[in-house]
């Protein structure tokens, strides 16, 4: 098998230099830099010499292609020394790039800063990263912050298309908390239709760090459509993120287990990511994987397709990758350097956990994920006749176990809780109540099970106070219509029965099950407005009310 890396940054001691005598590259990535000419050590080492360049100093496209073909020469002379033994060879791409003082450094002509206004674009920019952790944001925010102040083109900017998309929700952001007006040029359908020009392009000469970008654009793109009703689109982008996390080995992050090559005559492409520079470019990968991960899961059951990720799971590409942390404790240095892992999904549906001695809010939502598409795969596959009931029953009795540690392992949620803790809480409440859907008409336990998840998933939205989000993923219209649905069967229920025989404590019931009923309505009318998502559910929920009566 032939290994594709991406190019990668390096770090070494270097001697000082005095100011302006360190490489621009070196810079940009600030790590030390020796100052050799015309290509310092560390560029060298890192197989990059036409991305190294001095400030006042020009290298001619010869020149560059003359160093290139040098560090390849050196490459395969690494490679001709290496025994029998060894692994297989990684072929290392470099992008073509020109010159640095021609259009290395000039702005795309459709770049974000040339289509509005720089105090535009720094407000946008600024509501967005007030508001991140509202939203599927795996990066660091300032380094994020850092390389948007290079000018557009250069090798340390963000890809194009994760500026636009931030400026987008950074539009959209605005929009909700602000009455000010913005211009036409800055408004989220302008900004999305420039950001899906750009995705097509964003792999073209894409670095190993913009393909984490890349896979944030994605996940950033999928939510937005979802909220506004492009659900195929936004499904492709979920797709698009799942896929690139899988093909550039985010599942397989710290993993201790070594895939053997077995005899074949096909000779696969692997694409590999070189090893990160520090714990917190790793710890974005890891984030990466778990957000795509949550999206794959959760949009599969919304849109009634299956997921990537645990398809592959079931297959021969197991989830190796250790739970997310918070990106602070990455920052910190949290994570073990000798920490290994593997089977991380197969170990938690078993109930074994995490090995984590933290939960991070990401790595909850992630488990209320992997809960609910799980539990939704199961229901769906019950049929009365099946072939052998006994071991669907099992499984069953598995499952219903693991919702029920994992709804007592979550923090207890308060007034101002985190949206994505919010959702955890709730998409647990939702797996139950898929997993016991089949048998609630047949079997007690089933029904109250549900209709405790519903109510519960009431109290969450009411104690959290939903509407005072600045932002909640569309999905929850999924779950509050889910929510709805049991109880307006619990509502019909108790009125059949009533005609058989009429007591006061179900008359009592069903007022109380009408209130929670209509408090739900009112939260998926409040957000039905803004959100296409939330009306598809809302305004069906809305009929099944009224013909409640």
């Amino acid at each position: 098998m032939h290994a594709v890396q991406f190019e990668s940054r390096s770090a070494s001691p270097s001697r000082s230099l005095s100011r302006g005598q360190a490489c621009v590259a070196c810079r940009q990535r600030k790590i030390k830099c020796d100052g050799t000419r015309p290509v310092c050590g560390q560029c060298t080492r890192a197989r990059r010499p036409q991305e190294c360049h001095f400030e006042g100093v020009t290298r001619s496209r010869v020149q560059v292609l003359e160093e290139s073909i040098q560090a390849l020469e050196a490459r395969i002379k690494e490679l001709e020394h290496e025994g029998p033994g060894a692994s297989p060879s990684s072929v290392y791409l470099h992008p073509p790039h020109a010159s640095p003082s021609t259009s290395s450094f000039v702005s795309p002509p459709h770049s974000p800063r040339a289509l509005i206004s720089s105090n535009i674009y720094g407000i946008l920019i600024n509501v967005f990263f007030e508001n991140t952790s509202a939203l599927p944001w795996f990066l660091h925010d300032g380094r994020v912050r850092q390389a948007l102040e290079l000018p557009d083109g250069d090798i340390g900017h963000p890809v194009t298309v994760l500026n636009t998309v931030m400026l987008l929700w950074g539009s959209i952001l605005h929009s909700s908390i602000s009455l000010e007006t913005i211009p036409q040029s800055a408004s989220p359908p302008q900004l999305l239709d420039q950001a899906l020009t750009e995705v097509g392009q964003a792999l073209v000469d894409a670095s190993a760090q913009h393909i984490i970008q890349l896979i944030q654009a994605h996940v950033l793109l999928a939510v937005h459509l979802m909220d506004i009703g492009r659900y195929l689109e936004s499904r492709a982008h979920v797709d698009a993120a799942a896929a690139l996390s899988i093909h550039v080995g985010l599942h397989k992050i710290r993993g201790t287990l070594i895939q053997v090559s077995h005899g074949s005559y096909l000779d696969p492409i692997n694409i590999v990511l070189p090893e990160p520079l520090d714990a917190v470019e790793e710890g974005e990968r890891i984030r990466a994987f778990w957000f795509a991960l949550v999206l794959d899961c959760i949009y599969a059951v919304v849109l009634g397709v299956p997921p990537l990720i645990t398809a592959a799971e079931n297959g021969d590409m197991p989830v190796d990758t250790p739970w997310p942390l918070d990106m602070t404790l990455y920052q910190q240095g949290q994570m073990p350097p000798t920490l290994r892992s593997n089977g991380t999904l197969r170990s938690f549906f078993d109930g074994t956990g995490s090995v984590w001695p933290w939960d991070s809010t990401l790595s909850q939502l992630s488990g209320a994920s992997l809960l609910f598409e799980r539990s939704s795969k199961l229901a769906a596959s019950w049929r009365p006749d099946l072939s052998n009931s006994t071991a669907y029953y099992a499984e069953f009795l598995i499952l219903d176990q693991r919702l029920n540690e994992f709804e007592i392992q979550l923090p207890a949620l308060s007034q101002g809780a985190a949206p994505q803790l919010y959702l955890a809480h709730s998409l647990a409440y939702a797996g139950r109540i898929q997993l016991h859907s089949m048998f609630a008409q047949q079997m007690p336990v089933s029904r109250a099970s549900c209709l405790n998840a519903a109510r519960a998933i009431l109290n969450a939205t009411v104690t959290t106070q939903v509407e005072t989000f600045v932002f909640i993923d569309s999905v929850i219209g999924c779950v509050w219509a889910a929510a709805c649905r049991v109880l307006i069967n619990e509502i019909v229920t108790l009125r059949n029965n009533a005609l058989e025989r009429p007591l006061l404590t179900d008359v009592t019931e069903e007022v109380a099950l009408i209130r929670d009923l209509d408090s739900l309505l009112a939260f998926m009318a409040s957000l039905s407005a803004t959100s296409g998502a939330m009306n598809f559910h809302f305004s069906r929920i809305q009929q099944e009310r009224i013909v409640l009566g």
